[in-house]
């Protein structure tokens, strides 16, 4: 969880994380799964739009949002930010200044 915190800036994997740690990848993944209650991808696209949300809200650019929390291209950072928030980046931003 500390190595996703301080990383969460990079493309996080599964595999670049299990090397990270030296352990075996499926065996990082049932043990996260086991300790956090939810699978290793999943906690890191929530942390990744968690801070995506919190950088959108201090008035940071789409782009550098999506360079920040680790994703490749924008529009797969959009469907992400959608399906875990259900709105898009922009309207969420436009929805946050009117309140």
């Amino acid at each position: 969880i500390e190595y996703i915190e301080k990383h969460l800036d990079s493309e996080l994997t599964l595999q670049n994380i299990a090397e990270y740690l030296q352990l075996d990848s499926f065996y990082l993944s049932h043990l996260f799964s086991k300790e956090v209650g939810i699978t290793l991808h999943k906690y890191i696209i929530k942390k990744s739009m968690n801070k995506a949300k919190l950088m959108i809200d201090d008035g940071f650019p789409i782009k550098e949002v999506v360079s920040k929390t680790g994703f490749k291209d924008e529009s797969h950072f959009i469907q992400s930010f959608k399906k875990e928030f259900n709105i898009t980046p922009n309207k969420y931003r436009l929805y946050t200044r009117k309140n």
